[in-house]
């Protein structure tokens, strides 16, 4: 069974197929943070989690791309897309590319990334 429990199963497993190992950690500590049964909040502990991550210049061509495609929609600055790209492993962002490709990041990048 996840570290989370039951109530938060899906995303601890969620953040370790997606999420750089600490981040996927950092994330499920965040979860497990509450004593009562919320778990915390899930997408919240993800994103959090995610924008502690090093600076990772692997992802700046994507934040390059995603800033353009998806400003039109909803604004995305560069610091907010490293904010969310820089904690991803290849699993994650190949899904994060997906999701901007199939909707052409008409929601945004978060939408994406709720997705993951």
């Amino acid at each position: 069974m996840s570290v989370c429990g039951a109530y938060g199963e899906y995303y601890c497993q969620r953040s370790n197929i997606n999420l750089k190992s600490k981040r996927a950690k950092a994330a499920a500590d965040c979860m497990l943070a509450n004593t009562d049964m919320s778990c915390g909040p899930p997408p919240t502990c993800m994103r959090d989690s995610l924008e502690e991550a090093c600076p990772d210049a692997s992802a700046d061509a994507a934040c390059a791309d995603y800033v353009t495609r998806c400003s039109p929609a909803v604004p995305l600055t560069d610091l907010e897309c490293h904010g969310m790209v820089d904690g991803l492993n290849a699993t994650g962002r190949a899904s994060l590319q997906t999701c901007v490709n199939a909707n052409n990041c008409q929601y945004g990048l978060w939408s994406c990334f709720e997705g993951l």
